[in-house]
Order: C-alpha cells, then sequence, then structure tokens
C-alpha cells in the first residue's frame, strides 16, 4: 500500500485490517494442521491398501505437499502485510509465529518427501527382485 495511503488510515481502521488478516492467517493454519493430520493418517495406513489405492494416497500426498508450499507463499505475504501495520512492540512476537508456521510447513512437506522417496526406493527393490 502507498504511504500517503497508509498514513490516511486511522488507528481503528489499522486494528480492524489487523484484526481480519490475524484471522485470515489463523484460518491457514487450521488448514495447515488438517493437511498435517491427514498425511500422517494417509501415511500410515498406506501398507493397508492395494496398489491401486497406494498410487492414489502417493498423489494425494504430492498434491498435500504442492499446497502447502503453495500455503507457505500466501502465508508469507500475509505475514508481511500484518508486520507492515502492527506495533513496532509486536513485531518480534510476529516474526516468530511467521517462523513457527513456515517451519511446520517445511517439516510436513519433508516428512511426505522422504515417506515418498522411502515408497518409490522400495517399490524399485521389489521389481529388481522380482526380475532376477
Amino acid at each position: 500500500m502507498p504511504e500517503n495511503e497508509e498514513s490516511t488510515e486511522t488507528q481503528d481502521e489499522v486494528i480492524e485490517t489487523l484484526r481480519r488478516l490475524r484471522a485470515i492467517r489463523g484460518e491457514h493454519r487450521g488448514q495447515i494442521t488438517r493437511f498435517d493430520k491427514d498425511s500422517k493418517a494417509l501415511m500410515r495406513d498406506y501398507e493397508k491398501q492395494n496398489d491401486c489405492s497406494k498410487d492414489e494416497t502417493l498423489l494425494k500426498l504430492k498434491s498435500s505437499a504442492k499446497t502447502l508450499q503453495e500455503k507457505h507463499g500466501l502465508l508469507a505475504k500475509l505475514d508481511e502485510e500484518i508486520m507492515k501495520k502492527c506495533p513496532i512492540n509486536d513485531i518480534t512476537i510476529e516474526v516468530e509465529e511467521s517462523t513457527d508456521v513456515a517451519t511446520r510447513i517445511h517439516e510436513i512437506v519433508a516428512k511426505i518427501d522422504a515417506f515418498e522417496k522411502t515408497v518409490r526406493t522400495n517399490l524399485r527393490n521389489e521389481k529388481s527382485h522380482h526380475t532376477k
């Protein structure tokens, strides 16, 4: 937002904007929690599935990882807007919250990537074992 627009915003408007932005961020965090729980359940139940379901599970996990990475980008922009508007005393808290969410997303995506890599390695090993 250009400086002249920002300077015409009243304190009440800034507070309301911050409230709205933080609420949006909270909704995104809730979605991240759901992705985390769903991904863990998919990985936990993977071996119980038939081959077709396993392929579908891998696609869901890959899609979840991609969505989480996109969400990270959206949250980074949202955090930037929040930090522009929040009081200076709150910046440290906002940075910590932003870092916590980014770390959480990174950890979920890393778990999905590691799981997918393990599954693909196991599949290659099974195929090479069967061809011998």
